[in-house]
């Protein structure tokens, strides 16, 4: 077995999740967190951004206006990706039907 194949691959957004434990404070862990989410929404990793803020709606402060405003753009970000997306594999097939 290849050495690749042992280890799953470890997703940004669990990275930056891991570091943040080591926070001492549920503040700090938030504020870091939302911090690293608004970098992966301007780098267009819209997936990572949701991730993150879901954890800390979930498990650290559920009242975080930051996290949900994160959580709701990176969501329509990913739903007008995916939009985009079948709009082009239409636009492929009916190109080979022609």
């Amino acid at each position: 077995a290849s050495p690749a194949a042992a280890a799953p691959a470890v997703l940004p957004s669990q990275s930056v999740i891991e570091k943040a434990g080591v926070l001492p404070t549920v503040q700090q862990k938030v504020r870091f967190l939302v911090d690293e989410a608004k970098v992966f929404l301007k780098s267009k990793k819209f997936q990572d951004a949701a991730n993150v803020a879901q954890y800390v709606l979930t498990n650290l402060d559920p009242e975080s206006k930051e996290a949900k405003d994160i959580l709701k753009e990176a969501k329509a970000k990913l739903e007008a990706s995916a939009r985009q997306a079948a709009g082009d594999v239409k636009g492929v097939l009916s190109g080979l039907m022609k």
